[in-house]
């Protein structure tokens, strides 16, 4: 089995790319929890899901032969995560409803804290929505009726959810054979203050909790919320449920929670006008998105009482009539401004087809887009007929114009590329080798804007701010890495190692600034810019990040977490590797052979199933061997690691 680190899908395939965003596939490795015995009675059988702050396994209770789902709170946890952990426990079992999970047992086993719930035979909403696209009214009616009366009893019981989202509503098969929600993950919930004073300590205004997809515009701005929160957080739900997207989707996780906060959805007869979707119904739905909490349903009852109801008999829906008071004013603002609506709407498409239209990535006007598109499609043809003159006459116009009115530098490397299909079709090498060059430059200039745009997020991030932004800026920090990272990687493929250097050494500063000196984020900088410096033979420069990037690994990794260990505990791997490896070469064998040797054994131990990392453990230890002269030993670890290369390729 393949799985894709980027959007995390599975394949049983031997293609070596995701073919749903073109990431590269990865070995999913075994997890070393599944057969193991967890705090002495409950017998762990598969992984159900994964997450930030936490795993759920599949169990059967020893002695109860019951099987159940246990919730493993990750070992490096703060003591707040920890207490956060606690509070779910609590608020989720203090719920008794048909409707909401159903919590056992909660306990701490030496430093892992852990919650054991029922084990749902079925698939949450996300799941379904992601294989039928979207729901239809009666079985969305059904789903919604029941998630109500699951929050209803939460909000009764001075509980908010907070994180009201389709991944957490999962729809198993009821005693009667009818379709259950369950509502899932308190794990962010909040009590209410007349419910519960101390929890405040736990989730004060400042801190921001929940997905961005479905946070209400006072979740997003990180102020007190209320049930008012949780309707918005339903409203955005019920949206994606009917249309089959959400209702507000920005670039990044920072322009989802801005458009919450300062744009109105789109109505449904914009976005899926093919459905028809009911206007009593989208009416609710957009009352439920109100910006402001107080013109959204003032409780959850209020939604219920305007829901559509079903017909028992005949399992019809009947739908009741509900005037968005939004809408209402808007309308009455229609029919007094229509001439002029009508005359900007006229003056509109006249500038339309004259003026810059389309984002800031990709300026052009209609008039001009259109002809570009008929000149790559022309030329496609002309090049299939190998009617090579014409073809390239025509890839020269459409690159001229690509070049000089365009912004979007994906139409230009389009026509180059097109061009050098031209050129290796028409023998013309001379031409092949200019185009060649050119598409190297674009390269070039492309890959330096993306360095110039990274460094310009960096330093928003670098700017101080309120404490609301500052806890912002600490939970996209870390979603910066992977595009550090590709940047670093094109910059380095470029020989560009005087920008890497900039690039990682202000990545540094800002992460240690946001999240602090023993992150593993800041390791993970510090093994790059280790590289960086080693390409410039900056050796003594080295050895400084790569015992502190150690450090960290061995913080965050050496606490007895199975989990965590498979996280960090492969990077602290690489880390000695990489530092016995600079020993060696620098002639400290005494410290080379403890750090290879450390390396070796705990990728026997620990990672035998990574044969990847298991070759550079053995592969890097025997020539540390051989390079001081213990040849039989030397001889012995190579041939082991000859196998595991063997064995990698055949796999392969």
């Amino acid at each position: 089995m393949k799985f894709c680190p980027k959007c995390d899908a599975r394949f049983e395939t031997l293609w070596s790319k995701c073919p749903v965003d073109g990431h590269e596939l990865e070995l999913e490795q075994a997890d070393p929890m599944i057969g193991q015995v967890f705090a002495d009675q409950y017998e762990i059988i598969s992984v159900l899901g994964t997450g930030g702050m936490s795993v759920v396994y599949k169990a059967r209770h020893r002695l109860m032969d019951r099987i159940v789902a246990i919730k493993l709170l990750h070992d490096d946890s703060d003591k707040v995560a920890i207490e956060r952990f606690k509070h779910e426990a609590k608020a989720s079992s203090a719920l008794k409803h048909q409707n909401i999970i159903s919590i056992y047992d909660f306990g701490i086993v030496g430093s892992q804290a852990y919650l054991v719930m029922d084990c749902l035979d079925g698939k949450n909403l996300s799941e379904v929505l992601d294989e039928i696209g979207h729901l239809a009214l009666d079985r969305a009616v059904h789903i919604f009726r029941q998630t109500c009366m699951g929050l209803e009893h939460a909000h009764k019981n001075g509980i908010l959810h907070r994180d009201l989202k389709p991944s957490n509503l999962v729809l198993i098969k009821g005693e009667d054979g009818s379709e259950l929600v369950k509502i899932v993950d308190f794990g962010i919930a909040k009590v209410l203050p007349h419910a519960a004073k101390e929890q405040t300590r736990l989730t004060q205004t400042g801190d921001i909790f929940g997905s961005p997809l479905y946070m209400s515009p006072e979740q997003c701005q990180a102020k007190s919320l209320d049930n008012r929160s949780d309707i918005y957080s339903l409203g955005c739900l019920m949206y994606e449920s009917l249309a089959g997207v959400a209702p507000l989707r920005g670039d990044t996780a920072y322009d989802t929670m801005t458009m919450h906060v300062s744009q109105t959805p789109r109505s449904f007869s914009e976005v899926v006008p093919e459905l028809n979707i009911n206007k009593s119904m989208e009416a609710l739905i957009f009352r439920c998105l109100e910006k402001l909490p107080e013109n959204r349903y003032q409780s959850i009852t209020e939604v219920l009482q305007d829901l559509p109801t079903i017909q028992p008999q005949s399992g019809s829906v009947k739908v009741k009539a509900v005037q968005h008071p939004t809408k209402q004013r808007l309308e009455i603002k229609y029919l007094r401004y229509a001439f002029w609506t009508l005359f900007v709407f006229v003056a509109a498409v006249f500038a339309y087809m004259s003026c810059d239209n389309g984002p800031e990535p990709d300026h052009g006007t209609v008039l001009l887009k259109t002809i570009w598109n008929s000149q790559t499609t022309i030329a496609q043809t002309l090049t299939d007929l190998h009617l090579y003159d014409q073809a390239h006459w025509v890839l020269t116009s459409a690159e001229n114009t690509a070049r000089t009115k365009f912004s979007n530098r994906g139409r230009l490397m389009t026509a180059l590329r097109m061009e050098r299909t031209l050129f290796s079709k028409a023998k013309m090498f001379d031409e092949l080798q200019v185009v060649n060059e050119k598409i190297a430059t674009l390269n070039s200039q492309v890959l330096l804007e993306a360095y110039d745009t990274l460094l310009k997020e960096l330093d928003d991030l670098a700017k101080p701010g309120s404490e609301s932004q500052t806890g912002m800026k600490r939970i996209l920090a870390p979603i910066t890495f992977t595009t550090i990272d590709h940047v670093n990687r094109g910059l380095a493929g470029a020989a560009m190692d005087k920008h890497t250097e900039t690039l990682l050494t202000k990545a540094r500063t800002v992460y240690i600034n946001l999240l602090g000196n023993d992150s593993p984020q800041v390791a993970g900088i510090d093994m790059l810019l280790a590289e960086c410096y080693n390409r410039q033979q900056r050796l003594p420069m080295m050895r400084p990040l790569l015992a502190e990037a150690l450090s960290i690994y061995v913080k965050a990794a050496n606490n007895n977490n199975i989990i965590n260990n498979n996280k960090n505990g492969r990077k602290r791997v690489l880390a000695l590797i990489k530092l016995g490896q600079l020993d060696r070469d620098e002639n400290r064998y005494e410290d080379a052979e403890k750090e290879l040797k450390e390396a070796m054994n705990l990728a026997e131990g620990s990672f035998a199933n990574d044969k990847t990392l298991l070759y550079q453990a053995l592969n890097s230890y025997a020539c540390y061997l051989a390079q001081t002269g213990k040849a039989q030993e030397s001889k012995a670890i190579f041939a082991k690691a000859d196998t595991i290369a063997t064995e990698k390729l055949m796999q392969e």
